[in-house]
């Protein structure tokens, strides 16, 4: 998680309380929704806009899944703890869930190999 914090600009104060929020939000309840995928996510005052950042673990690791099998890919999404203006958050999040019952995501995700790969895949998706 702390490496999904980090890929985001933000100061070290704000990183932190971000994972401090995403490990306290997990250990309520996993946000690994099976498929090799988790989607961490929370709110915070100091964001005006959603974030999201992706990372894979090519090993797995036991993210409490729902199915039981290890995460491979997690995409955290980070968003305003009020409605945002341009109301990303909820429609993002849905887009994505729904988007990773997708036959073969996660096999796609995992062969990604640039960030302009995940780019170019998430626009191709219409994400």
């Amino acid at each position: 998680m702390r490496e999904l914090v980090s890929l985001l600009e933000s100061d070290a104060e704000l990183a932190e309380q971000m994972y401090v929020s995403l490990m306290r939000h997990e250990r309520m309840g996993s946000t690994g929704i099976g498929r090799g995928i988790a989607i961490p996510y929370y709110r915070f005052e100091a964001l005006s806009r959603p974030r999201l950042a992706f990372g894979r673990a090519p090993k797995g690791i036991d993210f409490k899944a729902i199915d039981g099998n290890p995460v491979y890919c997690f995409f955290m999404l980070l968003g305003p703890a009020f409605a945002d203006p341009e109301n990303l958050f909820l429609p993002l999040m849905g887009r994505l869930a729904q988007w990773f019952k997708t036959p073969g995501v996660t096999q796609r995700l995992c062969a990604l190999e640039t960030p302009e790969d995940l780019l170019r895949l998430l626009d191709e998706e219409g994400l």
